[in-house]
């Protein structure tokens, strides 16, 4: 496993207030007594739970400290499950400490529920997408958290610091209101995607009219008997003159492919 930066180490101290007691985190300002019912879950420290958190024990810095290594370990190792160990190599100390503390402060999903984007987009080595993704997870309880806000915003901030194929430039609005500043663009279609795809669909649509034709032999003899066979031929003339056109247009889509 890949390890922790102190970066990441850091940002969580920053982020995550200690507290050197245990608490049930549903009513953290109560003083818990043994014995006193946890309404919530059980914490301690830097936001650490587990079963060797108990009421009345003593909570130190350098408590927190392990634990709080021990946290992003896990989250690490559940990152690395996720995504997989060949994506993270490819993240810089930024992304990758970024990255633990978004598993650190939300986990990585549910089983149950369905996969989330920012995984996919990992996987794939989007990684322009990757800061429209995280700002995406800022909602608690139906509404927008304030707290998720910042914390986002903070990984998102380190995310993007020293990112390969970005500049240390920070222009005035000035400069900016009068030069062209496009947003990322969405990920284009992979051309081996898109080009299985044409050839495809022009398969398909070259392989129509002579199925519409032999129909129209079949049914040829019927029609002279039958108002309702002539209403099918009336369509199937229809449907193969637009398979022709189709066909033209996917024979010009294919040489311009050839040409690029």
């Amino acid at each position: 496993m890949r390890e922790i930066p102190q970066v990441a180490i850091d940002q969580a101290e920053a982020l995550e207030t200690p507290v050197l007691r245990a608490y049930d985190d549903k009513h953290p300002e109560k003083i818990l007594q043994p014995g006193d019912a946890v309404e919530g879950t059980l914490t301690a420290g830097a936001g650490h739970t587990g079963p060797d958190v108990h009421i009345g024990m003593t909570v130190t810095p350098a408590l927190i400290a392990a634990w709080l290594l021990s946290d992003l370990a896990i989250a690490a190792r559940r990152l690395e499950a996720k995504i997989g160990a060949d994506v993270v190599a490819c993240l810089t100390e930024n992304q990758y400490a970024a990255l633990l503390l978004f598993v650190l402060n939300l986990g990585t999903g549910r089983p149950d529920e369905p996969e989330w984007t920012i995984w996919k987009e990992l996987r794939a080595k989007h990684f322009d997408q990757i800061p429209a993704q995280m700002i995406r997870f800022v909602n608690w309880k139906g509404q927008k958290s304030e707290g998720l806000v910042r914390r986002r915003t903070a990984e998102i901030a380190l995310w993007s610091k020293d990112e390969p194929g970005s500049a240390p430039s920070d222009p005035p609005s000035s400069v900016t209101r009068s030069t062209p500043t496009p947003p990322t663009p969405a990920n284009p279609t992979p051309p081996s995607r898109s080009k299985a795809i044409i050839a495809g669909v022009a398969g398909a649509v070259t392989a129509g009219p002579p199925m519409v034709n032999q129909a129209t032999q079949a049914i040829q003899p019927y029609a002279d008997h039958s108002e309702w066979m002539r209403h099918v031929l009336g369509g199937l003339a229809v449907v193969g003159g637009t398979l022709a056109i189709l066909g033209l247009v996917f024979m010009w889509l294919n040489l311009r492919r050839a040409q690029h």
